[in-house]
């Protein structure tokens, strides 16, 4: 999977935190504040999926492609939340990512 630090001149942004490049690619954005505290984007091309394979939870990453609906993806969270977390929605699944210094990654609930 793939995580991008390109300029932001790179993306069209599509709805809420969901983005597109040049190769038809979805990325959700996140703001990393990992290097000195400095603000930049970062944009994902996958999302943390539970999974269980031989009766084992494990954790996979998931191309956003194959796993999004974008035409219904859309933030949930409350404007007012003061929670760590921020909640989205597609016509199949729900997601939500926890905010963290890296930005956090997009995970399937």
């Amino acid at each position: 999977m793939d995580e991008q630090l390109r300029s932001i001149d790179e993306y069209t942004l599509l709805h809420d935190d969901l983005y597109t490049d040049k190769t038809g690619d979805l990325y959700h954005r996140t703001v990393d504040v990992s290097r000195d505290g400095q603000r930049e984007y970062a944009y994902r091309n996958y999302a943390w999926v539970d999974t269980l394979i031989d009766g084992t939870e494990t954790l996979e990453t998931v191309d956003l492609r194959f796993l999004v609906d974008e035409p219904t993806f859309h933030k949930t969270t409350d404007p007012d939340s003061t929670d760590r977390m921020e909640h989205y929605q597609d016509k199949n699944r729900s997601y939500f990512i926890v905010i963290n210094a890296d930005g956090g990654t997009l995970q399937e609930e």
